[in-house]
């Protein structure tokens, strides 16, 4: 498995070929969407994102691309994070499982 340091903005971009884990810490309370992936490589592939608070208060939005298919997200509290893997199935990206829980960063 590789992991990469994605940057945090507006719009988080995930590029599916770099890697299958993807971190992003969040530095303020601004709403922000994680982009649809791109270069998906084929049906079965998986990615994990974690997303870390390291705002020092509450998350604003987190708004998922139209490819995720996910039950209702919660975001970390401040302090935390959390992590959803996702499985590509040839045309969307499906939740296959998350931490129940805020994890200490």
């Amino acid at each position: 498995m590789k992991r990469t340091v994605v940057p945090y903005s507006g719009t988080v971009a995930i590029d599916a070929w770099l890697a299958n884990l993807y971190d992003v810490t969040v530095t303020d309370t601004n709403a922000f969407t994680i982009a649809n992936p791109v270069n998906a490589d084929a049906d079965g592939q998986r990615i994990t994102i974690t997303i870390r608070n390291t705002s020092g208060s509450t998350l604003g939005t987190v708004t998922w691309g139209t490819l995720y298919k996910l039950a209702a997200w919660t975001s970390p509290s401040p302090g935390f994070s959390r992590s959803i893997d996702f499985r590509y199935d040839g045309s969307a990206w499906v939740e296959v499982s998350r931490t129940p829980s805020d994890v200490p960063n």
